[in-house]
């Protein structure tokens, strides 16, 4: 069985597909990867939000506490005409 013959220029246009198609592909892979990227970092950004809402309120409950107990930590009583009052108007 004889092979058919085939032209230089087949074979270039064949090859040239051939990488076309490969980075076709890769750049396929790339924007996927990136869209994930991109969701990891969103869901990142929310549960630091979360974790810092926490962690302030957290702090606030326990400036509240250390007030009550007339414990004055860097000068906060000075900044308060009334120790009662709200403490968001400071942080």
């Amino acid at each position: 069985m004889k092979l058919p013959r085939i032209s230089m220029a087949t074979k270039l246009y064949a090859i040239f597909a051939l990488l076309a198609t490969v980075t076709i592909a890769l750049a396929a892979v790339a924007v996927v990867a990136a869209l994930v990227a991109v969701a990891l970092t969103k869901e990142f950004e929310v549960a630091f939000a979360g974790a810092l809402s926490v962690e302030r309120s957290e702090d606030l409950a326990e400036a509240r506490r250390l007030l009550a107990d007339g414990v004055d930590v860097s000068g906060v009583r000075a900044q308060l005409a009334d120790p009662d009052s709200d403490l968001a108007s400071i942080s």
